[in-house]
């Protein structure tokens, strides 16, 4: 019997976990509108077509990503993904933290 490693035991729970993200995010963009609308002083309009770029990119991600993941293969596609994600964040948060070293939000 092959045993199986760590790290590919690992591979469905990050599937779910991806997975599991984009419902998050939905579920915390759509009541934080009304916020988003006063913070950025834009239209309710404004922050509808929010809504819709959001969806576009949600509908057309794995498209591309299906593409990625045919030529170099599901588990390369979805950690490197998963890297650049993780870089993404740790820039925005070193971007929030001001010159004097307060956060401002």
């Amino acid at each position: 019997m092959k045993k199986i490693s760590k790290i590919t035991g690992l591979f469905p729970i990050l599937l779910v976990v991806y997975e599991i993200s984009v419902y998050l995010s939905n579920d915390m963009y759509l009541p934080a509108l009304p916020d988003m609308m006063h913070d950025l002083q834009i239209s309710a309009t404004q922050a509808q077509l929010t809504i819709t770029m959001w969806f576009i990119g949600a509908a057309s991600t794995p498209l591309v990503m299906g593409a990625f993941a045919d030529h170099f293969g599901r588990r390369p596609t979805l950690l490197t993904g998963g890297v650049i994600y993780v870089f993404g964040v740790m820039l925005r948060e070193l971007k929030r933290i001001n010159h004097n070293g307060s956060k401002r939000y």
